[in-house]
């Protein structure tokens, strides 16, 4: 059961990293076109809401997935 639980969180870390450095990447992009074409509107909010989920579900992932490993470490 332990193993599950440790496997379910590093999953959810691994696809909340892969949100964020893919909305990264993603509004770094954007930025950049939008600078070479002077557009003034903003970026679109779609690449804001895959950036904001992976930081989101970094913030959660991540303690809960260590805090997991340190509680499995003590046993």
């Amino acid at each position: 059961m332990a193993k599950s639980r440790s496997t379910s969180w590093g999953y959810a870390l691994s696809a909340s990293t892969v949100l964020l450095l893919g909305g990264a990447a993603a509004l770094l992009q954007a930025g950049i076109a939008a600078d070479e074409g002077r557009l003034g509107d903003g970026i679109l909010p779609a690449l804001w809401l895959v950036f904001g989920t992976g930081l989101l579900g970094l913030v959660i992932s991540l303690p809960s997935y260590v805090g997991h490993l340190r509680n499995e470490r003590i046993r």
